[in-house]
């Protein structure tokens, strides 16, 4: 997934059973909602530079999970 350098607000929605979150982690970037319950959302805005970043879900071992993915700003 390629993004272009630039702000960014992103609306999630647990569709899900279990709590949530969502965390990005790059170039000048450490950011994360709080935890979001089951039917809940959450907004996250965050700035971002050229380079590789890691969005997942923190909670427990939802990363390890699967719930992770790189994204590349360009």
């Amino acid at each position: 997934m390629t993004f272009t350098p630039g702000t960014y607000t992103f609306d999630v929605k647990n569709g899900g059973s279990a709590t949530h979150a969502l965390k990005i982690v790059g170039p000048g970037v450490d950011k994360s909602t709080s935890d979001i319950a089951a039917g809940k959302s959450a907004t996250l805005t965050v700035t971002l530079k050229a380079g590789t970043y890691d969005v997942n879900c923190p909670v427990a071992n939802h990363k390890m999970l699967g719930m992770d993915v790189k994204i590349k700003v360009a």
